[in-house]
């Protein structure tokens, strides 16, 4: 058995100045490159847009959660998410 490592390369914020066509052009060019994993922290809704995989960070309470969202599971391969509300296990049985 071969073991290979794959490399993953980690940005932070690059697309902070950035305006929505060059955002999106930069998560295409991003998602373009094989065998390499991208681990991309963003604000910008057109990036997590293109992700394959979405990881969620939030704080309630002074307790810092974290819900992992799988894009092509979750929306039958529409990456897409305009208008579309996205709620977590937790927030959906908060009210019961």
């Amino acid at each position: 058995l071969i073991n290979k490592k794959v490399p993953f390369l980690l940005y932070g914020l690059i697309d902070a100045a950035l305006d929505y066509r060059n955002v999106t052009n930069l998560g295409k060019y991003i998602k373009s490159k094989q065998n390499v994993q991208h681990i991309v922290i963003s604000l910008r809704k057109n990036m997590y847009e293109q992700c394959d995989q979405l990881v969620c960070i939030y704080k309630v309470s002074d307790v810092t959660r974290t819900i992992v969202i799988g894009m092509k599971e979750l929306y039958g391969g529409d990456l897409m998410m305009e208008n579309k509300v996205i709620k977590s296990k937790e927030e959906e049985n908060v009210g019961e």
